[in-house]
């Protein structure tokens, strides 16, 4: 039986409500109890509750929201969706202010103009695949190899392989209308609300996280009906071009027109709906759980009748091979070719548009208030400041684009692999070769060149992660052992060039070996030095010393790694770009595609992103079909919904079901019940503390934020019974405190996306919101974690780590210097290290620097009679951690706070400071 928290007669009730982090920790580690029960929530979002009493006495439950994007083996078929994603993350990243501009539209009509092109682009490679390689080129005595079911399918004639290749657009687009209807099966915890008008986009807002909203289902529809568009008119495109068949039958060549007419319009108003996007009326009622029913009549008509002429071209175009045109027109791969060509090239097009659309925010007022702060000098400090200058968004963005040109190329090359030999179109002579068009070749090419880039750019960024002082010498012996390598192969060619300049691939190997020796093994860090502030000096202890060094190294990556992420987004949109131009240069082309374009394209780069891209396909098959199996990898692949699915739908409508919301509102809907009415009835809490490990840390902020929010009468009044109206939250964010680990906050979300989580929301939260009654706790092993509230005062320069002592903290005094880490126990006075010998303070030790709290780890290297010798914990582990426990304490005491303006350039410190021990 789950003990009651009105059976205890607690005069200060404590509830604590832990939330976890990416991975969907099991909530017996969260609660640390094997037999917690669940005491409210759904199927996908759980509260739980110990079963037993903590020792503290305070009530602890857990969030368990992990079912969320992990729960069912189907949504490893999500892996197929990530370019979707990355556009719709992508939209968050954009620097927008809160009140809405024309800019703000402009932005967001190109975000989702990128968006439908992409959706295009996979309906149109799934139709290439589907009628121009399966039932146009795999006919008699072609591509069956002998397999039984290739061998019938190829027997059949023109008409019946149409239908049958038309399955698979038809299964994409069944796919794309389920998602359409796709929810969670619970509505949204709360009362329904729309977005605040005037707005793009608030954290507080409840409208902003309230599921799926009338514009969301309206997008998702339009783009259905357009792919529904795009499909019917390339399946009348089997038929050839019109003034070849048009005529020889009047009914028929009616039809075609009519249905033709059909597909045409609902191209335009699919189009026009996603650029405009319309803004429901207020009588519109807000959807919940199922939101077709939040389409207007028109809409749902345009879809079903769209639909349905896509239905009637492809019966029309079955038809028409077998009985009215002529057989096998000639011209259909053509056509095929500039419809994919045409579709890449706006889609690059489209992505140049967006890479101006986002300078214009970045570098208008409202970009560089987001970037540097208000007035002439810049406020926000270098650690909360947006990556790229501000250029995330288009960065996303292209990531986005250069995966959805990458995954088309992927499926094409991997069909034509596994039904013959592919070869440029135009120039099959063998029935079992396929033809495969020239923009598909020209993506594999850029897929090549971005996997030698990376190959060849391994080591240098390696050895730069790593913080090699050295590290550049790496590209100098690189370009000399490529250069040797070139021009042995170049200048001698031949089929046995290999082995006959096997010595110079030899002498450039040893240089780069020799050089990357010299760069990984000499010219060191600092970091063993630190280490002698937390551990004692002792030679014995060198090898746990260089072991915990190599943590900080690997963990310290995370402050550099979004260089890396950059680098390959710059290069594949540019490359997308590029692309875009060859593909427009190829629809210029009368007769053949340029000979320069096509060479490059289908020379040493092109065949490698053959191989790249076809391995990459077999990649996503294997790991989609392991995740039916096994629980634990899709566990792991639900972990990239875990960051991808966190927004809500507004960039691409046909991504996962987003999950932030319906996190966000069920935690602070929890706290409400708490601290107004008590779980159970009467058991209300003085003290409500929101625990946020890892992502868990962004849930419990923008559950904070949306408490304050509605605190501060920001939404209006709401009815009596709602948890989050005016009156319950003002009562909430009284009693309301936080605690977060191992968090993302600082280094990652408040730079990726600073018009939500910037600097100022967070500085808002902390002061003015919670008034300080939030602790933030990590680890510089943390790979994934790091501070929040603290950061280098600027004279630090770039440098962040285990070598920084001048810190800032949140709530500053303006004149405010520096602050020092202050070495801390969780002793009561006095600490017994002072009838000990220096350094034997058996409990935990932590530093403070004001709110933020670093823990070491691991706790020690040596053997102890007081504390067990455990490995280093990094990124886990945090509740265990004998710390956690006094930490907490202090917040609820308040004796661990961020300093006032009066002790700033000296902060408060409880109880002695002992010397470092092991």
């Amino acid at each position: 039986m789950v003990p009651q928290p009105h059976d205890r007669d607690v005069e200060n009730r404590v509830v604590e409500i832990r939330v976890h982090g990416v991975s969907g920790t099991p909530i017996e580690s969260v609660l640390d109890d094997p037999w917690p029960a669940q005491v409210a929530g759904d199927d996908a979002g759980r509260i739980f509750r110990r079963s037993g009493a903590h020792p503290s006495g305070r009530v602890i439950e857990g969030y368990h929201w992990g079912r969320y994007t992990a729960g069912s083996p189907s949504r490893a078929l999500w892996l197929l969706l990530v370019p979707f994603a990355l556009v719709n993350v992508a939209r968050f990243a954009l620097l927008m202010p809160e009140r809405r501009r024309t800019r703000d539209g402009v932005a967001d009509g190109v975000i989702r103009l990128l968006g439908l092109v992409l959706t295009v682009t996979i309906v149109v490679t799934t139709c290439y695949l589907g009628w121009n390689v399966l039932a146009r080129q795999c006919g008699p005595g072609a591509c069956s190899g002998g397999f039984g079911p290739l061998d019938w399918y190829a027997g059949r004639s023109p008409g019946v392989r149409e239908l049958v290749g038309a399955l698979l657009p038809i299964t994409v687009l069944v796919v794309f209308w389920q998602f359409d209807r796709l929810s969670f099966p619970h509505d949204p915890p709360g009362v329904a609300r729309r977005q605040r008008r005037g707005s793009n986009g608030d954290l507080g807002d409840p409208g902003f996280w309230r599921g799926a909203s009338a514009q969301t289902s309206w997008q998702r529809a339009a783009h259905v009906w357009t792919g529904c568009a795009v499909a019917g008119l390339l399946a009348l495109a089997m038929l050839g071009r019109p003034g070849v068949w048009a005529g020889q039958h009047a009914v028929f060549t009616v039809a075609c027109a009519l249905v033709a007419a059909v597909l045409t319009a609902g191209l335009v108003s699919g189009v026009w709906q996603v650029i405009r996007n319309p803004m429901p009326k207020e009588t519109e009622a807000v959807p919940d759980g199922r939101d077709p029913v939040a389409l207007r009549p028109g809409m749902r008509a345009m879809r079903l009748s769209t639909a349905a002429a896509a239905l009637a071209a492809v019966g029309l175009a079955a038809i028409g091979l077998d009985h009215v045109t002529p057989a096998a027109p000639q011209e259909v791969g053509a056509i095929f070719s500039a419809v994919a060509n045409g579709v890449f090239a706006l889609l690059g097009a489209v992505l140049l548009v967006l890479l101006g659309v986002c300078a214009l925010l970045a570098y208008g007022s409202g970009g560089r208030r987001l970037r540097l702060g208000d007035g002439d000098r810049p406020t926000i400090p270098v650690s909360f400041r947006p990556f790229y200058f501000g250029m995330a968004g288009w960065l996303g963005a292209a990531l986005g684009a250069t995966a959805g040109m990458g995954m088309s190329a992927a499926a094409v090359f991997w069909t034509a692999r596994a039904l013959g030999d592919p070869v440029v179109d135009g120039t099959r002579t063998q029935p079992q070769q396929i033809e495969i068009a020239a923009v598909y070749w020209i993506m594999a090419a850029v897929w090549g060149a971005l996997a030698v880039v990376l190959v060849v750019a391994l080591l240098p960024l390696a050895a730069w992660l790593l913080r090699r002082r050295m590290w550049w010498l790496l590209v100098p012996a690189l370009l000399a052992a490529g250069g040797t390598a070139a021009w042995a192969v170049l200048a001698h060619p031949g089929p046995d060039v290999l082995s006959r300049q096997a010595e110079w691939l030899i002498v450039g190997l040893v240089l780069v070996l020799a050089v990357a020796f010299v760069v990984f093994f000499t010219g060191r860090d600092s970091f063993r030095r630190l280490l002698s502030e937390d551990y004692t000096d002792n030679e014995k202890l060198i090898r746990a010393q260089a072991r915990v060094a190599g943590r900080w190294r690997i963990a310290m990556i995370r402050y550099r790694y979004h260089h890396v992420l950059g680098l390959l987004a710059t290069l594949g949109g540019l490359a997308v770009i590029v692309s875009a131009g060859a593909c427009a240069w190829l629809l210029a082309a009368s007769d053949e595609p340029p000979r320069a374009l096509m060479g490059n394209a289908t020379g040493p780069l092109g065949q490698l992103g053959v191989v790249v891209v076809s391995f990459g396909a077999t990649g996503l098959v294997v790991l989609g079909l392991g995740t039916w199996r096994r629980a634990g990898l899709r566990t792991t692949v639900g972990v990239i919904w875990d960051l991808l699915s966190f927004w809500p739908r507004v960039g691409h409508p046909l991504c996962p079901p987003p999950y932030g919301g319906r996190a966000v509102l069920a935690l602070a809907g929890r706290a409400s019940q708490w601290a107004n009415r008590g779980v159970p009835k009467g058991a209300r809490a003085d003290q409500v503390v929101l625990s946020g490990h890892s992502q868990g840390s962004v849930i419990t902020l923008a559950a904070c934020a949306v408490i304050l929010d509605q605190a501060a009468g920001k939404a209006g009044e709401r009815g009596a019974e709602d948890d989050l109206n005016f009156a319950r939250s003002r009562v909430t964010a009284e009693r309301l405190h936080m605690i977060t680990y191992g968090s993302q906050l600082q280094f990652l979300y408040a730079r990726f996306f600073p018009s939500y989580l910037g600097f100022a929301r967070i500085s808002e939260v902390c002061t003015a919101g919670l008034r300080r009654r939030w602790l933030n706790a990590f680890r510089w092993t943390d790979p994934l974690g790091g501070p929040v509230l603290s950061w280098q005062v600027p004279k630090a320069g770039e440098k962040f780590g285990p070598d920084l002592t001048e810190w800032l903290t949140m709530g500053c005094d303006p004149a405010c210097t520096e602050h020092r880490p202050v070495v801390r126990c969780g002793c009561t006075d006095p600490c017994p290290s002072r009838r000990r010998p220096a350094g034997e303070c058996p409990e935990p030790r932590y530093w403070a620097i004001g709110a933020d709290v670093r823990l070491r780890d691991p706790a020690t290297i040596v053997d102890s009679p007081d504390v067990p010798r455990l490995a280093a914990r990094g990124h886990s582990g945090y509740l265990s951690d004998p710390a956690y426990e006094v930490l907490l304490q202090d917040l609820l005491d308040g004796a661990l706070g961020l300093p006032g303006t009066a002790e700033c350039r000296r902060p408060a410190v409880r109880g002695p400071s002992p010397a470092p021990v092991s």
